[in-house]
């Protein structure tokens, strides 16, 4: 397995995960701010879709690991 590649797969949902949670944090608390809450939502879609794709990604490593899944799209990680 390529140690490096998932180490930063790991850091990269560590930082989503924080992010994820500033934007709830944000949207609890500032309650008051329109524009604040418009732009955390529209972050936290975005932090979404990102968290999705490095899940996908963790899949698919460890998919191949296990011999399960040819990836072809990925062949340039």
């Amino acid at each position: 397995m390529n140690q490096e590649r998932l180490i930063k797969i790991v850091e990269d949902m560590q930082e989503c995960i924080a992010d994820i949670n500033e934007c709830l944090d944000i949207l609890e608390n500032r309650k008051d701010d329109e524009l604040i809450i418009k732009l955390s939502k529209s972050s936290l879609r975005q932090l979404f879709v990102s968290f999705h794709t490095i899940l996908e990604e963790l899949s698919s490593i460890l998919l191949k690991e296990i011999k399960k899944y040819k990836i072809a799209a990925l062949k340039n990680f």
